[in-house]
Parts: C-alpha cells; sequence; structure tokens
C-alpha cells in the first residue's frame, strides 16, 4: 500500500516504525557496573551463609565444667556474644573485600558498617533457629537461604516474581538486608537505611528472645534427640548441656504429692501409647508421603503457581516432622516421668529446687 503513494519517504517511515518513541534516561543514583549493582545481593549471601557456617563450625551448646550456677540464658547469650565477635569479623573481610575489588560506595565506613550490623542480624536469627530445634533449626536456615535469594528482591524487583515470593518477600531478612545495602552503594533515599535497618533489628530482637525461651522449653527435647542421634550413630550429635534436672517440674511435684497415684496414671498412660505408637507413625509416614504426592500433582496441573506450592510442601515437611518428633518425645517424657516416679523424696526434692534456679 506505501509503494502505491508518491512522495513518500520508506527510509523515515520504516525508522519510524522500529523505534515509534524515543526514551531518555536520567540515573537519579547512577550504579558504575553490573558487578556493583549485584553486590548488595551477593554480599548479604555470604553473610547469611558465613553466619550459618559458624553454627557448623562451633557448638551451640556450651560446657558447664566449673560453672555450677550456669542458666540456660546465661549460656544462650555467653555462646551467642562469641559467635558474635567472629560474626563480627567475617563481615569486615567480607565488606572491605568488596571495596578492595571495586564496590561502588558513597561512604565506606557505612558500607562496612551496614555489613556488620547485618551479618550479626543474621547470625542472632540463624542462632536462635539451631539453638533452639537442632538440626531442624539448621534445615530451616538452609531453606531459608533457598527462599530468599528470589524472594528478597535481589536478583529482579519483586513485583517481576511470583505472587508467591511478593507475599513473603517483607518477612525475609534479606530482603532488608540487601535494601540497606543498597542505600551505600548507590545513595542514600529518604529514610530507606533507617526502615530497613530498624525492621532487620526488630527481627533479631524478636529472634533473640523467642530463641532464648523456646532453647529454654525445648532443652529436654533436644537432649531426647541428640540422645537418638548418638545411638543411631549416622548423624552428628552433641551434648546438650540442661541447667537443672532435666524433669518436668510438673511431674516431679505430682510425685511428692501423690507417689502411687502419680505412678498408676503414668503406667496407664505409657500401656496406651506403647499399643498406638507403632500405629501412629506409620500414619504420620504414610500421610506424609500423600501430602508429597498431592502437591506434586497438583504442581503440575496448575504450573503457575509452582513456587506456592514448593513452599508449601516444605511447610508440609516441618509438619511431619514436628509431629513425629512431638511424638518421640511424648514416648521419651513417660519414659522420663516414669524415672521420677521411682526416686526418692529428697531427689525429688532436690530438682524442684534445680528447677527454681533456671532462667
Amino acid at each position: 500500500l506505501l509503494h502505491s503513494v508518491t512522495d513518500l519517504d520508506s527510509d523515515s517511515i520504516g525508522r519510524f516504525l522500529s523505534t515509534p518513541a524515543e526514551v531518555e534516561s536520567h540515573a537519579v543514583y547512577p550504579v558504575s557496573s553490573y558487578g556493583s549493582g549485584m553486590a548488595s545481593l551477593f554480599t548479604n549471601l555470604s553473610l547469611w551463609i558465613g553466619a550459618f557456617m559458624l553454627m557448623i563450625i562451633f557448638r551451640t551448646e556450651v560446657d558447664r565444667a566449673g560453672m555450677r550456677r550456669l542458666t540456660v540464658g546465661q549460656a544462650y547469650r555467653g555462646r551467642l556474644m562469641l559467635l558474635g565477635a567472629l560474626s563480627v569479623a567475617q563481615s569486615v573481610v567480607v565488606t572491605v573485600g568488596d571495596l578492595i575489588l571495586g564496590v561502588q560506595n558513597v561512604n565506606p565506613l557505612a558500607f562496612v558498617g551496614t555489613g556488620v550490623l547485618t551479618g550479626m542480624a543474621y547470625l542472632t536469627i540463624i542462632y536462635a533457629l539451631v539453638s533452639a530445634m537442632g538440626h531442624i533449626g539448621r534445615g530451616i536456615a538452609v531453606a531459608l537461604a533457598f527462599i530468599q535469594i528470589p524472594g528478597a528482591t535481589g536478583l529482579y524487583p519483586i513485583e517481576m516474581m511470583p505472587d508467591f515470593f511478593q507475599s513473603i518477600s517483607p518477612f525475609l531478612p534479606l530482603t532488608h538486608g540487601i535494601t540497606a545495602l543498597r542505600e551505600t552503594v548507590g545513595g542514600f533515599y529518604g529514610d530507606h537505611w533507617w526502615r530497613a535497618m530498624g525492621l532487620l533489628a526488630l527481627m533479631a530482637l524478636v529472634a533473640f528472645v523467642a530463641g532464648m525461651l523456646v532453647r529454654r522449653w525445648l532443652s529436654n527435647v533436644n537432649r531426647q534427640v541428640n540422645d537418638q542421634l548418638d545411638v543411631g550413630g549416622l548423624i552428628i550429635s552433641e551434648k546438650v548441656e540442661i541447667t537443672g534436672s532435666g524433669y518436668r517440674l510438673s511431674d516431679t511435684v505430682g510425685a511428692l504429692r501423690d507417689r502411687e497415684g502419680f505412678r498408676d496414671e503414668i503406667d496407664r498412660r505409657w500401656r496406651r501409647l506403647r499399643e498406638n505408637y507403632a500405629l501412629w507413625l506409620g500414619l504420620s509416614v504414610i500421610v506424609g508421603v500423600l501430602g508429597v504426592v498431592v502437591l506434586g500433582v497438583l504442581a503440575r496441573m496448575i504450573p503457575d503457581q509452582k513456587m506456592l506450592f514448593f513452599g508449601l510442601l516444605c511447610l508440609w515437611f516441618l509438619l511431619v516432622i514436628g509431629f513425629i518428633a512431638g511424638l518421640d518425645y511424648i514416648r521419651q517424657s513417660y519414659r522420663r516421668a516414669h524415672d521420677v516416679s521411682e526416686m526418692s523424696e529428697n531427689e525429688l526434692q532436690l530438682a524442684v529446687a534445680d528447677k527454681g534456679e533456671q532462667a
């Protein structure tokens, strides 16, 4: 049609159709290179992995040798302080290494300081998970590392990611760590740095308090799990140091109040559990496998929501493992309660006194 019309410049028309609009870009916070642009992601990922490796190299349990009055809270805080010093050294090495490699920054001290504070926050979160839940906590930390790579706005703007990652992004520590470090690379905008570091500090504080409380509540669980791991000999276990007798306060008080009634009640519950333990364990395994199959089928039927089903799969694994661990903990609790019923009155009183010293 255009060839039938005279006096038309076909070259000009072609250029217009190929580029109908010209866009002029004015960088407000320019970044000098691709490496500097990606430094925030990989630096934060290094800090997370570095904090996790401290949980692998060093014991989270504290040896009470020579410290008779050491409490669970004191041991928790003391080990965190030791690991914190190592985390600071790691963060300085990583961030100063970035500067030596030529990563862009608006202020070297702000860049290094942000890395140090971020590394401490990551350590506090991972330490809480591992100290409170042992190997399960380590597994959660690894899963978080994988989830945070696409979900923490490190590779692409979060608006370009699936809905699943958009919904969890504000709750991921790396989201705020990357945001804060980016401010020191390209330039500070408003109060973005303060908000990111404030949210990260809040996450670390919640993890610190929750980790210390859960660590105290799950002392017996951790000891029983590690005892079973030690018997198996396949997975590395730790000697869990527990302040106090290790027996439940309600059991010791119940035995002091009515020894015969307490023993009869525990024996009755133990027989019932022993009869149904294998059934419940088998059902939990079957239901766990069926859940995995169902989620896999749904993921194939709805390919657009694969990441959502991946998150649900991780959650399902945690629920099944938690149920099995809880079932075994109940069994071990009844066994220890039976031991309480056989203790002398003097031993029961000492156990109650030891429980009162925990802090």
